[in-house]
Parts: C-alpha cells; sequence; structure tokens
C-alpha cells in the first residue's frame, strides 16, 4: 500500500492490534450484562423527567411503595441520611468559576427543580425489573413547566431564564486560548474570515460501555460495596458513591470490569 508523500500510512502490518479486539468483533467479550446475577439480586427502574426546566411541586411515591415487590424507593422525599448532591470529578476542580472553585451542585435526584430532560427524578428498586419499572408508573409527580433554554449564547441574554436562582447568571466561567502575535497575525493575513462557529454536542459510546447498567454487591456489613461496571472515571464513580451513604457510616467502594 503506498500513501502521498507526508500523509501517514494508517493500515501498517507493523501496526500493534488492539488487545480486546478479536473477542469484540467475534462476539467473545463479556459485559456487565453477561454477568450471572446472584440468587436475591434487586433490581431498579428510573423516573425521568419528561422536561427540560420545571419546578418539582410535589412528588407522591406512596402507591409505589405498597406495591408487593418494592424494596426501596429513591427521591427528594426519601434520601433517608443520603448526601443529595453528586461529587464534583477533582479535575474539574482546577476549573475556577466567576465565584471560585466548581462546587458540589448537582444533585443525586431532583431537589427543587429540573434542569435537563432526563434529569433522575426518582428510583425504585424491586425484586424483579418488571415490578421496579410497575412501581416507576405508580410515583404521582406534578411539575411546573417553566421556559427551557437550548442556546449558549441565548442563555446569557438578559431575558433569559436562569437554571440556578442562587449564582444569579448563566454563566459559569470564561476562558480563553490565543497564542503567539495575534494583531501581527492579523496584519499579515491575506484574508480575514469573521463567522460565529458552533460545534454539536459530542458523545463517545464505545462497544466496552453497558448503558445504564451496573452491578452492586455489598458485604461485610455493608462497609464495603463492589461496583461492576465499564466505565474511564473509577476514581470519580467511588467517591460519588462512597459519599452517597448513610451520613456517619464508612463504605469502601472497589469497582471492577467484567473480564474477557
Amino acid at each position: 500500500m503506498t500513501t502521498p508523500a507526508g500523509t501517514r500510512n494508517l493500515i501498517s502490518p507493523t501496526t500493534e492490534p488492539r488487545f480486546d479486539l478479536r473477542d469484540k468483533v467475534t462476539g467473545q467479550t463479556r459485559y456487565v450484562e453477561d454477568l450471572p446475577t446472584p440468587a436475591g439480586t434487586a433490581s431498579a427502574a428510573m423516573l425521568l423527567s419528561p422536561y427540560s426546566h420545571a419546578r418539582l411541586l410535589s412528588i407522591d411515591s406512596s402507591k409505589a411503595e405498597k406495591l408487593p415487590g418494592v424494596v426501596a424507593i429513591l427521591d427528594r422525599e426519601h434520601l433517608d441520611g443520603l448526601s443529595p448532591m453528586l461529587h464534583t470529578p477533582r479535575y474539574e476542580y482546577m476549573v475556577k468559576t466567576l465565584s471560585g472553585l466548581l462546587p458540589d451542585d448537582q444533585p443525586l435526584v431532583v431537589l427543587d427543580k429540573v434542569r435537563f430532560h432526563g434529569e433522575l427524578v426518582a428510583a425504585v428498586a424491586a425484586d424483579d425489573l418488571r415490578t421496579a419499572q410497575k412501581a416507576v408508573e405508580l410515583i404521582e409527580v406534578n411539575y411546573e413547566p417553566m421556559e427551557p433554554v437550548f442556546d449558549a449564547a441565548a442563555a446569557l441574554s438578559a431575558s433569559a431564564p436562569i437554571l440556578h436562582e442562587s449564582k444569579g447568571t448563566n454563566l459559569l466561567l470564561e476562558d480563553k486560548l490565543e497564542w503567539g502575535n495575534v494583531e501581527r497575525g492579523f496584519g499579515e493575513a491575506v484574508r480575514i474570515f469573521e463567522e460565529t462557529y458552533t460545534s454539536p454536542s459530542m458523545f463517545h459510546h464505545p462497544m466496552g460501555v453497558s448503558p445504564n447498567f451496573c452491578m452492586m454487591r455489598p458485604s461485610f456489613g455493608g462497609q464495603r460495596t463492589r461496583l461492576f461496571a465499564t466505565a474511564m472515571r473509577w476514581r470519580t464513580f467511588s467517591k460519588s458513591i462512597a459519599s452517597a451513604c448513610v451520613s456517619g457510616c464508612r463504605t469502601s467502594v472497589a469497582i471492577s470490569e467484567p473480564k474477557t
């Protein structure tokens, strides 16, 4: 195979193949769903917000609690000592906002209002998945829809709805990247283009990730939790889970991924 001068040959007989390539293309890779489910394992189902921006006026899960087979319910009325805020990843703490370092400001479940479509409102654990899903349907939620904002530029306008009222603005931080002599560059340029450039939201969904699926096995009287999941930031996940335990309880979290 030949390539033009100055270009990189992306296909080379000396290129090392991915260590997991053969197992994945032949269907041999095991994901979390492929792990055996221990007897007595509870299944969970989630209730997600149908709104992008709405105030949560009330939530009533009494009917779901009475459904046979329901083990536990998690919502703003059933935190039972759990920390309501998710742990902010350490790498984000290095980012300074307009009011200081990035705080833990994302709730585990909706507390006062929804700020994005699909935000977690409640979760139900039950003896089986069908019961958990049925219980979710029984939860009664009263929303007050609010004006959403979908565009970053529009979010900065004076009339834009504020997602976090306590901050008084939708602007979290400002940053800029520049190097070299910009003015000189403009002066020497043959032609200058002025435009507003945007990029779409991007998500990476590798085959190694099992969407919305994990398995937890508590042991040693609840002082140790083993989590089976496919994830990138192990330390972040373990801290978030450990910080969400009952106040005063010391819990260690071990995270594993299925072996092929």
